[in-house]
């Protein structure tokens, strides 16, 4: 910093400084001051070694000819902590041990939170411990006793149980030569284009961005169309699941299972249980983050029948993992990806007045978060008002579509809910015709992703 051209230190208040800015830093960017020397001077009074206040040991140190040496420290609060060396105590052939030799060892705390009290040692006469031995044995004890304290603070837990058996891998049902089309709708209208342009299975509900929001009853027109065509529906959940609205899925759960879908599509771990109880297949989302072959055994384990991976695998891991499957893979080819979900809402608290109690804002129009690279993501609520940032470019499979076919992917998956009903009939068809051998599309639509397919994150 410079004053006049003149390096300064400090300067007054209200003075002109200059600063050398690095590049990228422009116009009317904030500043931030990270450092501040006075004020960190001024703390170094009150931390660091110079300042630290230690907790007093007792210590006690028994050494017996033939025996291994036993070292028992024990805190103000009586926690106790003991530990025995590996050497046992025999004759001293030239120097032996005394209270002063063991005294320097013990008081060779370091950096732990302790300091060496009162000592009482019991020595045989004219024996002798190495020191590397009393030094380990110190350290040992202390870490028990410092765990002790530590335990008081943490939580109750229940002992876990470990299982010798590894979950083995079964016989492989997932690879196949064609792939069905799944469609996610949140909507009566997408639900009924969707079946119209050829899918073979609908993922109804989860975390809606339209409204109206679907009943019950809309739920039991749905199940007529799909048994009426010979088709598939399962009923899907939501990503969140927070304490309070567990009571809310067990009665949706219930009231979905008696229209007999062909399963439940699970996103929260927390609704596996209620969901497993109801007796009907269930299928894992991707926001379960299946990503190896492991956690699809064990998923297996719990009862489910299908698994939907991960959107962040690459194509070529996607194709080891079927591979290996004992059950059927689904995987996303085409549909907006997620880049965050909050509790927070930008479009309510800046355009809705939510700090005067609720919103008047009411979604009336499409929302974005841009970027410093002037890159648009779409803002969308959901159900229970979370807030869900979408990415700006959705993904599309669409050229690659027979590529993941090949793979043996049992399902492709459309994501409908960011999409109007017409776009997403004509997705619809597009993905039937390309599946069928009708259509052939040689590159994606624009303006959009292969995601993770081609890159990967790993």
């Amino acid at each position: 910093m410079t004053v006049n051209g003149k390096p300064v230190p400090v300067a007054r208040s209200g003075s002109s400084v200059t600063i050398p800015v690095p590049r990228g830093i422009r116009l009317n960017d904030r500043v931030f001051r990270t450092y501040d020397n006075e004020l960190m001077q001024y703390a170094a009074q009150y931390f660091g070694e110079d300042h630290k206040k230690r907790i007093p040991l007792y210590a006690e140190v028994t050494a017996r000819l033939g025996q291994p040496m036993e070292v028992t420290v024990t805190d103000e609060e009586g926690n106790t902590g003991t530990a025995h060396t590996g050497f046992i105590v025999e004759k001293a052939r030239k120097h032996a041990l005394n209270e002063a030799a063991v005294r320097k060892q013990l008081d060779r705390l370091g950096t732990t939170e302790f300091a060496l009290g009162e000592l009482i040692c019991h020595l045989d006469e004219g024996v002798m411990v190495p020191m590397s031995e009393i030094n380990e044995a110190r350290r040992a004890a202390v870490e028990e006793l410092t765990q002790k304290r530590l335990d008081v603070f943490l939580p109750p837990r229940k002992k876990a149980v470990w299982h010798r058996e590894v979950l083995r891998q079964r016989e492989n049902h997932g690879t196949r030569k064609h792939s069905q089309l799944s469609v996610l709708v949140d909507t009566l209208d997408k639900a009924k284009v969707a079946l119209d342009a050829g899918a073979d299975v609908l993922l109804v509900g989860g975390d809606s961005y339209s409204l109206p929001l679907l009943t019950l009853e809309d739920y039991r027109t749905i199940s007529g169309w799909v048994r009426a065509r010979g088709k598939q529906w399962m009923a899907a959940t939501s990503r969140i699941v927070s304490e309070g609205q567990l009571k809310y899925f067990r009665n949706a759960l219930s009231q979905w299972a008696a229209l007999q879908p062909d399963g439940f599509l699970i996103a929260n771990n927390g609704l596996v249980e209620m969901a497993r109880d109801l007796g009907l297949p269930l299928w894992l989302d991707y926001d379960m983050n299946a990503f190896n072959s492991q956690s699809i055994l064990f998923w297996q384990e719990q009862g489910f029948s299908g698994i939907t991976l991960s959107p962040e695998l690459t194509l070529q891991q996607v194709a080891g993992l079927v591979k290996k499957s004992p059950l059927p893979i689904e995987c996303l080819a085409e549909g907006a990806l997620e880049m965050m979900v909050s509790e927070y809402c930008v479009e309510g608290s800046f355009l809705g007045n939510l700090d005067k109690g609720s919103c008047s804002y009411h979604c009336r129009e499409q929302g974005f978060l841009e970027d410093r690279k002037k890159e648009k993501f779409p803002l969308k609520q959901d159900q229970f008002g979370r807030m869900h940032v979408l990415n700006g470019h959705p993904l599309s499979m669409l050229a690659n579509v027979l590529e993941m076919e090949k793979t043996g992917i049992a399902r492709l998956r459309i994501d409908g809910r960011d999409y109007t009903a017409e776009e997403l009939g004509e997705l619809t068809a597009l993905y039937r015709g390309v599946l069928d051998g009708d259509t052939k599309v040689e590159e994606n639509r624009p303006h959009t992703t292969r995601g993770h397919y081609f890159r990967g994150v790993l």
